[in-house]
């Protein structure tokens, strides 16, 4: 298992408890757009990322079989995006002019298309390493840093995570009409990682 299998099981514990709290759960997996980075050797400068559709089971009761299901699938969609090549995205939008693509995204927007047709993905979740160190600023030691992810038209929740340090740095950015308690999630990606080392300890 990955740091990132972790973040995306302790996602999955949260959002199945805030949709079992709304009489909401799904009967299937929620999906998740994870960006991974491409960064090739050499290229040091700037973002270089693509993304890659997990499905998060929601839908299992058992939190380490949601941890066994997402490395399964997050190592299979890795592979596909890896036999796809790691810039087909790019690719794809190099054919068509910057300028058309603004204007289709406008529409897009500005006519609320994304009521009339299922979300692709449900969420953004992100983990993003950051420094292995203690990191200061003016001689005070940073505690903790707290990022923010952007949201998509359609999709109301961003979860990202940043490493310090030995510590996992949550930021939660969403939607409020679409997502009532963003707080809820926050707690609930907590007792995820919390029940996940309480079932390591019970078998180590």
């Amino acid at each position: 298992m990955t740091v990132n299998d972790v973040v995306l099981a302790a996602t999955s514990s949260a959002m199945r408890s805030y949709l079992l709290k709304r009489d909401a759960l799904p009967p299937g997996p929620l999906v998740a757009s994870v960006p991974v980075s491409v960064r090739l050797p050499g290229q040091e400068f700037g973002n270089q990322t693509s993304n890659i559709m997990v499905p998060l089971p929601t839908q299992l009761e058992d939190p380490v079989e949601r941890l066994r299901v997402i490395h399964q699938q997050s190592t299979a969609a890795k592979a596909m995006h890896r036999a796809m090549g790691q810039d087909w995205i790019e690719n794809w939008a190099a054919l068509a002019p910057p300028p058309l693509i603004t204007a289709a995204a406008r529409l897009y927007c500005g006519l609320r298309l994304s009521r009339l047709h299922p979300p692709v993905i449900n969420l953004i979740v992100s983990n993003v390493p950051g420094p292995p160190i203690p990191l200061y600023c003016a001689g005070a030691r940073v505690v903790a840093t707290y990022p923010m992810g952007p949201l998509i038209e359609g999709t109301g929740l961003n979860l990202t995570v940043l490493s310090q340090s030995g510590d996992l740095d949550i930021g939660v950015i969403a939607c409020p009409d679409l997502v009532d308690d963003a707080e809820a999630i926050t707690a609930g990606f907590v007792n995820g990682v919390e029940e996940l080392a309480d079932a390591a300890d019970a078998v180590g």
